[in-house]
């Protein structure tokens, strides 16, 4: 069986039903279920990741059933290594899980996707890819001399890799959007900016992570490199997308209409100078390097939700009280007192990356971004030392306390309890 499927949603329940018939009244019909599952999946990755018609063939013989899917995309699939609460991530997985065997071969124009099932021996648990087919230089973006070779200096690295979790989600959660109302378009548009994405996780990376790493060993060094990245001509124009599509996604996020949250400004400062650089160097201008933006940012907009600032505000110990955003919320006397603030309004609103170091901004920034996407928390009930900017400038290390508070809405509030510090004598 083969058939050429359109770039549009219906593929994928076409596919399903071509993968049934061609299982029906077969000794492999038991797995007819799990066959539709993985075409599914296969299906609508390859639409969503290239915009364009795709080729689903299907086989059986005494190697049990043998399905393919190809499509006009170079890049290889990625099984990522994403917290288990994300919003995205888990496709290839559940194909690893569910399937006997799975690979890539590449083509100079693109690649097929297979999967196998019924096979008499498969390995136990998920099993990697079978890579094959064309040389692609280590990297499924192929290398040709019109191609622009951007310089990213001071990259974020940290950053980077939580921005590819977040910005895949906001993209996936427009595309379900808007689906409905223009497909083709919405589908070209997804496409270009996943592109771009690609090229950016296949040559910038992202790290493998500890999914809960232990807080009390320290806090990571913020990370930043200098990267080259080979952007084809083609996909010079694809940056320019991904940064409107990110942009449409915001505000649809800002008015609650996504599942994903709102990213935090300096994050979108990232993307826009991540993509003017493909720009302005694909015009022959200089690397400018990345800078955290400096002075005063507009917040993120809150969930709608309310806490019982109360107890935080009249408590004696050193509280504070921040929402999902960052911003503070609610601060106890001491607290304002150890921090050096004039007063209790001086603090309120106020964002968290203001208390913390310039040095370690990328850090939190990044943690901040994942415990709003996955709810992911690795500090809540451990007590740690950490550095603190206070209100007239000086720093101070403190021994900080997190706890959570659930609002209305089930929106949390992260109070922090904070100590000073003491230096160790020798």
């Amino acid at each position: 069986m083969r058939e050429e499927l359109p770039a549009h949603p219906s593929s994928v329940g076409r596919a399903r039903r071509l993968v049934r018939e061609h299982l029906q009244g077969t000794p492999l019909e038991p797995l007819v279920e799990t066959a539709e599952l993985v075409v599914s999946e296969v299906v609508t990755n390859a639409i969503v990741h290239t915009g364009a018609d795709i080729e689903l063939a299907a086989s059986l013989d005494e190697d049990g059933l043998r399905v393919e899917v190809a499509d006009s995309s170079t890049h290889l699939p990625v099984v990522a290594s994403y917290d288990s609460l994300a919003m995205t991530g888990r496709g290839l997985r559940l194909v690893a899980e569910l399937t006997d065997q799975w690979g890539v071969e590449t083509r100079p124009d693109g690649k097929i996707f297979w999967f196998q099932l019924g096979l008499s021996v498969r390995a136990e648990g998920p099993h990697d890819p079978e890579i094959s087919g064309t040389e692609l230089n280590g990297s499924a973006v192929g290398r040709r001399g019109n191609d622009v070779t951007v310089e990213l200096l001071n990259m974020p690295a940290l950053m980077h890799e939580a921005w590819q979790e977040h910005a895949k989600s906001l993209l996936r959660d427009l595309l379900l959007l808007g689906i409905d109302v223009a497909a083709s378009d919405e589908l070209e548009a997804h496409a270009a900016a996943m592109d771009a994405l690609a090229i950016l996780e296949e040559q910038v990376g992202t790290k493998e992570r500890d999914p809960e790493p232990d807080p009390r060993d320290g806090v990571p060094e913020p990370t930043t490199v200098k990267v080259h990245v080979v952007v084809p001509q083609d996909s010079v124009p694809h940056f320019e997308t991904l940064d409107k599509q990110l942009d449409s996604a915001l505000s649809l996020a800002h008015a609650g209409r996504l599942l994903a949250p709102p990213s935090q400004p300096e994050f979108d400062a990232f993307r826009r100078w991540m993509c003017d650089q493909v720009r302005e160097q694909a015009e022959g201008e200089p690397p400018r390097p990345w800078a955290t933006p400096t002075g005063s940012v507009d917040p993120t907009t809150e969930e709608a939700a309310t806490w019982d600032v109360a107890a935080v505000n009249a408590a004696s110990s050193a509280l504070i009280g921040a929402n999902r955003s960052g911003l503070i919320i609610a601060a106890s006397p001491a607290a304002v007192s150890l921090l050096k603030y004039e007063s209790h309004s001086a603090l309120m609103g106020r964002r968290l990356a203001e208390l913390i170091p310039a040095c370690h901004h990328q850090t939190h920034l990044a943690g901040l971004t994942l415990h709003q996407f996955t709810d992911r928390s690795p500090l809540l009930g451990l007590a740690v030392v950490v550095p603190a900017r206070c209100g007239d400038g000086t720093e101070m290390e403190v021994r900080l306390a997190l706890t959570a508070s659930v609002g209305t809405g089930g929106a949390s509030m992260i109070v922090a309890e904070m100590q000073l510090e003491e230096p160790q004598v020798p």
